[in-house]
C-alpha cells in the first residue's frame, strides 16, 4: 500500500511543478482565487497523495521559479492578495518548526488551523480518500495534509486546477502509523531540501559532517601534489581509480559511500571531490560536484 502512496505522488508533484512552469506565462489570464467554504474538499483523490517528490530535480524547480516570480511580484502589488501573500509568510515560517514523528494532530496544532485538503486511508481496503477537516481527528495513520494560502485546494473533482496562482503550496505526508515522514515546500530548492532532511537522521549527519571535514582539508590542497602528498592532507580516499593507458590516477572522496560515485545527473545532496593526477602522478586537478 505505501508503495501505491509513492507511485500516485509522484505522478502528483511532476504534474504539480510542471503545471507550474506551463499555466501561468500568459500574464494577462490572471484570475481572482475561488472563495472555498471551510471544510470544502475536491471528489477526485487518486492524484493527490504526498510522495517521491526527492526525485525533483532542481532544475525543473528553477525553471518553475523563473516563470512564477515576475508573476508574484505584479500580485504583489494589488490590495486583493495581500492577505494570501501574508497567509502564505505565517504558513512558511510555521512550516519550519515541523519534525519528523509529529502526529497530523501535533502538526495541524503548530500550523493553527486545519489543512486546506486532507487525504487519509481511513478503510480496510487501504484506499485513501479526501477527509473532511473538521473529521480529522480520525486520521491515524497514512495521510497527506496540503496547506494552500489562496484557501482553495490544489485540484477540483477535473484534477488539478489549471488556474491556480503561484503561490506557495506546503505539503506533508504521513506514515503508516501517522507519524510524519517527510515535508516539501513547493519553493524550496531540493538539494537543500535533501540536505535538510539528512540532517534530521544520524547517518545523514555523519555524511554531512565528513563533507564539511572534506571540504575545509581540500582548502591545503595544491596543485602538483603527489598522491602520497594529497592523502597526507585528505586522509584514506573512498575509493581510488587507475585510467588506462597512461595509468592516471583519480581518488575519490565520497560523503555519501562508493555508490554516490554513480550518482544521477541532476546530483545528490552532498557535494563529492575528485582529485584527478597525470601520468607523472601530479595533482592536475581538484574537483568538487
Amino acid at each position: 500500500m505505501k508503495k501505491l502512496f509513492i507511485i500516485l505522488c509522484a505522478l502528483f508533484v511532476a504534474v504539480l511543478i510542471a503545471l507550474k512552469v506551463t499555466s501561468h506565462k500568459d500574464e494577462t489570464k490572471l484570475q481572482t482565487p475561488r472563495e472555498a467554504p471551510r471544510g470544502a474538499q475536491p471528489t477526485d483523490t487518486t492524484q493527490a497523495l504526498l510522495g517521491g517528490v526527492g526525485s525533483t530535480r532542481p532544475e525543473i524547480v528553477q525553471e518553475a521559479n523563473a516563470v512564477a516570480n515576475p508573476l508574484r511580484q505584479q500580485l504583489e502589488k494589488e490590495d486583493r492578495y495581500k492577505e494570501i501573500f501574508a497567509k502564505e509568510l505565517q504558513w512558511k515560517e510555521k512550516f519550519k518548526g515541523l519534525k519528523k514523528g509529529m502526529t497530523v494532530h501535533e502538526v495541524v496544532a503548530v500550523m493553527g488551523e486545519p489543512p486546506t485538503l486532507l487525504l487519509a486511508v481511513t478503510n480496510t481496503g487501504g484506499t485513501p480518500v479526501v477527509v473532511p477537516t473538521n473529521a480529522i481527528q480520525n486520521v491515524t495513520s497514512f495521510a497527506a495534509l496540503y496547506y494552500s494560502p489562496d484557501g482553495v485546494p490544489p485540484m477540483d473533482k477535473n484534477g488539478l486546477r489549471a488556474d491556480r496562482l503561484p503561490f506557495d503550496l506546503l505539503m506533508l505526508s504521513f506514515d503508516v502509523g501517522g507519524k510524519l515522514e517527510s515535508k516539501f515546500d513547493q519553493d524550496e530548492d531540493p538539494k537543500e531540501r535533501m540536505r535538510r532532511e539528512l540532517s534530521e537522521n544520524d547517518r545523514g549527519q555523519e555524511m554531512l559532517a565528513k563533507e564539511a571535514e572534506w571540504k575545509e582539508k581540500s582548502k591545503a590542497l595544491i596543485i602538483g601534489m603527489t598522491v602520497q602528498e594529497a592523502i597526507a592532507v585528505m586522509g584514506r580516499p573512498t575509493s581510488q581509480q587507475q585510467l588506462p593507458p597512461e595509468g592516471q590516477i583519480l581518488l575519490h572522496y565520497l560523503p555519501k559511500g562508493e555508490t554516490s560515485l554513480y550518482k544521477m545527473g541532476g546530483g545528490g545532496p552532498l557535494d563529492d571531490l575528485t582529485l584527478a593526477f597525470d601520468n607523472n602522478g601530479k595533482l592536475r586537478k581538484i574537483n568538487w560536484r
